[in-house]
């Protein structure tokens, strides 16, 4: 923005270069504009200007005080849980309300003109929230999983049934990680809960899209197959859950399949090829991983691998390998120039 570069640049041309005198100049600057337009893109850049001009002990201590900061996020959370799980609803909040207040009120993670905040778990989420989402701001992680807060929170309104309020925390968590398969998941329990069945169907293809995990696109086939139960389609059901063992056997899936087999009362050949390819298409689910991932982390394992960052380029191959076979996996090095 043309008003915001020209202020900026008003604002680094009057620094002294006398530390002292700029960092008292630029707290000023921030009082200044406090009821600009443009004040939290001011406030930031002015921030950002501070930092640099504080002597490396103060800037250490601002990394002790996060350090605890992020540490006392996790216990909290942790707190919150085990009091939901011993039905301590109220000790469960009182854990959870500050940082509540902290993600949805401080001026340091709000949105701007120019800027976003997203809390992603790992990178992959990161790539395919560019990919998928197309941002049109630039996108900063914000410096606690916010997203976790408000799936714990989604979680407690679940425990109390309070089917509303679940649907709305869970809602914020994915506006914080737009890619969060364990958010995700139980926005899926809570519509399941309530029996919107035409929303849960919708909100599982989305899933599909961003599974690339083996656990979560396994889950992805068993969410499609309950679907299909309830409308007692038994046929596409089995179909949804004889595609889940590819990606991870589980006792309840294994006891579902054979509640099907017994309601269609007969001896059933192994689904073929050609029926589960049918199924898919009918139903608009992938027929496996979506391919666009796997191309997105080979990409991303390539430029790691150019840049000699050579464990970041192992993370990217690790969301392949659970896709590949092992032979495969070395042909695909052999490509991106390993």
């Amino acid at each position: 923005m043309e008003e915001l570069d020209t202020i900026i640049k008003s604002i680094r041309d009057n620094l002294s270069g006398d530390s002292q005198k700029d960092i008292k100049y630029l707290q000023g600057c921030i009082e200044l504009y406090r009821d600009h337009p443009l004040h939290r893109e001011i406030s930031r850049a002015c921030s950002q200007l501070l930092y640099k001009l504080l002597p490396e002990e103060s800037r250490q201590h601002f990394a002790d005080m996060f350090s605890q900061a992020f540490e006392k996020f996790r216990a909290d959370l942790e707190g919150a849980r085990k009091c939901t799980a011993a039905q301590d609803f109220e000790g469960a909040r009182k854990f959870l309300e500050p940082h509540l207040q902290e993600a949805e009120h401080s001026a340091l993670f709000q949105p701007d003109s120019e800027v976003e905040f997203r809390s992603f778990a790992e990178p992959m989420e990161r790539v395919l929230y560019q990919q998928f989402c197309q941002p049109k701001k630039t996108v900063q992680q914000a410096p606690f999983p916010f997203h976790l807060l408000y799936l714990t929170l989604g979680e407690l309104e679940l425990a109390q049934n309070r089917m509303k309020a679940a649907q709305k925390a869970l809602e914020k968590g994915l506006k914080w990680d737009p890619v969060s398969a364990p958010v995700r998941a139980c926005y899926l329990a809570v519509l399941k809960a309530g029996e919107d069945w035409e929303s849960f169907g919708r909100v599982n293809r989305e899933s599909f899209r961003m599974a690339f995990r083996p656990a979560d696109l396994a889950l992805c086939y068993q969410n499609e197959g309950t679907r299909l139960l309830q409308g007692e389609d038994w046929q596409g059901a089995r179909y949804a859950f004889l595609l889940s063992l590819n990606y991870g056997e589980t006792k309840a899936v294994k006891a579902q399949l054979e509640t099907i087999a017994q309601h269609l009362g007969k001896d059933l050949a192994p689904a073929s090829r050609e029926e589960l390819t049918a199924f898919a298409a009918k139903e608009g689910i992938p027929l496996g991983p979506n391919m666009e991932i796997l191309r997105l982390a080979a990409g991303g394992a390539q430029a790691c691998h150019q840049a000699g960052r050579e464990q970041e380029a192992e993370y990217y191959l690790d969301v392949i390998r659970p896709f590949l076979a092992e032979k495969d996996i070395e042909e695909l090095k052999k490509k991106l120039g390993y």
